[in-house]
């Protein structure tokens, strides 16, 4: 005869807590104001190994806004990003 183990079914929580991409999402954005308001120059790391270096102005969901040394802004799209951070 062949024993069934039954597990109980997990309890959802009361209060739960947002998804970790949804935590990222909230850590990136506070850093980004961060510097948006400190006005921090960053160096962006692009997929196609390219660096630009410059002030953030602004962000949303999909894109970031760099002002470049130049005085020119130019829309980012994250995806093209491979990571950022403040330039030393």
């Amino acid at each position: 005869m062949v024993e069934i183990i039954r597990k109980p079914l997990k309890q959802k929580p009361t209060s739960p807590s947002p998804p970790k991409a949804e935590k990222e999402l909230i850590n990136e954005s506070k850093i980004l104001k961060t510097w948006i308001s400190n006005k921090i120059k960053v160096d962006i790391h692009l997929v196609t190994k390219q660096t630009l270096t410059g002030e953030i102005v602004w962000f949303d969901t999909y894109h970031l806004g760099l002002k470049i040394d130049d005085g020119k802004e130019i829309m980012l799209p994250k995806h093209s990003i491979l990571y950022y951070e403040p330039t030393e």
